[in-house]
């Protein structure tokens, strides 16, 4: 979905056929899907604070 400072901004298309309304996740540029952490949100809430933060990687706890 998107690709952020050298994070990929993902969709975890099984969460969403399950309906789960926290579908996104981050990995890394190089890493597989399987190596993504989940970000606990979806796309209205990661764009809001993406926005709210002025582009800075929220997400990163490094």
């Amino acid at each position: 979905m998107a690709c952020i400072y050298q994070d990929n901004i993902v969709i975890d298309g099984e969460a969403v056929a399950k309906g789960d309304k926290e579908y996104l996740m981050v990995k890394g540029h190089i890493d597989d899907f399987e190596e993504g952490e989940k970000l606990h949100m979806g796309f209205a809430e990661w764009i809001e604070r993406f926005i709210s933060h002025q582009g800075e990687k929220f997400w990163d706890k490094g």
